[in-house]
């Protein structure tokens, strides 16, 4: 782990100091809970799988769900909810037993015509009567610096983010949103990584694409971090870990200041452990590393790459393999 440099005075030290104890008061019994939940979820119980091969494993595994939930379940989805919980066949079960429930739960939003709208049919839902795609709000793009294009050197879709820019904007964007807005948009965004981007990966490449890399740019991150975007992240990181596990082949935080530290220190309890070992933290020198994951022509040009045309917004490019265009293909013969 190391961070940009810079001069951390004693003035901005104790700004950093206050903010993060204001916090972790604020914080402190979600933080609790979310700690108590990851060590109930990770903690050892009896191994009950007595075959090792991935097809023996899948095999045990589909014996003891229901028919449902065998029907929605590709094998390589039995194995990562397997390996979310290794030598745990119950907790796994129990595991995709809730992602099912909450997979067919409707969320707060619901599509232009009335119907509900589910992480199921997130996609999906009004496609067929309006023939329109809405990927990303246009309010999103004023407060939410994002893009959707490239892969990593195994084919990985990306997601990269200004988060350091984006934290100056909480404040003004809690006034539009709450967080079951932002916690909606990030499981649409989870469901064109996954049904709409690795698809198209798998398909080019010839092999399946099941993981992705999310890179998070912390240049000028605030130092006064708002509690709205902590309770934000926390949802999604619970989301990610519970309902996507094992999605995530790599965390990537460049251009990290010296008191990213303090911030690292909230956040982390959070996180469940094997996530954190996928988390890498690096300062402004983060370029030869972030090469190692990543070819340079996919690198934007303003991070030290070749790559030009980074707009940092939706509509995204048919590079990305999720333009407005591609989506519609994709729904469309999803649903036909």
């Amino acid at each position: 782990m190391e961070f940009a440099a810079s001069s951390p005075n004693s003035e901005n030290a104790k700004v950093i100091e206050k903010s993060m104890e204001d916090l972790k008061i604020e914080l402190k019994s979600e933080t609790d809970a979310r700690h108590e939940a990851i060590t109930n979820e990770t903690q050892s119980i009896p191994n009950t799988v007595s075959m090792t091969t991935d097809a023996q494993l899948v095999k045990e595994f589909r014996n003891i769900l229901s028919n449902d939930i065998n029907s929605a379940l590709t094998d390589n989805d039995c194995l990562r909810f397997l390996r979310a919980r290794p030598g745990q066949i119950t907790k796994s079960k129990q595991m995709v037993e809730a992602w099912w429930k909450w997979r067919n739960t409707p969320l707060k939003h619901k599509c232009g015509d009335g119907h509900v709208i589910t992480p199921e049919n997130i996609l999906t839902c009004g496609f067929v009567e309006t023939d329109e795609i809405n990927l990303m709000p246009a309010e999103v793009e004023r407060f939410f610096p994002h893009y959707m294009d490239g892969e990593d050197k195994d084919g990985r879709p990306i997601y990269w983010e200004k988060t350091g820019e984006l934290s100056h904007f909480l404040f003004e964007a809690k006034k539009i949103f709450d967080v079951d807005d932002l916690v909606f948009m990030h499981i649409r965004t989870m469901e064109i990584m996954i049904q709409v981007r690795m698809h198209a990966s798998s398909k080019r490449l010839g092999r399946e694409i099941d993981k992705l890399v999310v890179v998070y740019d912390l240049k000028d991150i605030s130092m006064r971090p708002d509690v709205f975007g902590f309770r934000a992240f926390s949802q999604f990181m619970s989301i990610d870990q519970n309902y996507y596990p094992e999605r995530l082949h790599a965390m990537v935080m460049i251009n990290a200041p010296w008191y990213f530290t303090s911030i690292w220190a909230v956040i982390r309890p959070w996180i469940d452990p094997n996530t954190v070992k996928k988390v890498r933290i690096l300062g402004a020198d983060f370029l030869s590393e972030l090469r190692e994951l990543i070819d340079d022509s996919v690198i934007p040009e303003e991070l030290g790459g070749s790559r030009k045309g980074h707009c940092w917004c939706a509509p995204y490019p048919d590079s990305s393999d999720c333009s407005p265009s591609q989506v519609k293909t994709y729904l469309a013969n999803q649903l036909s």
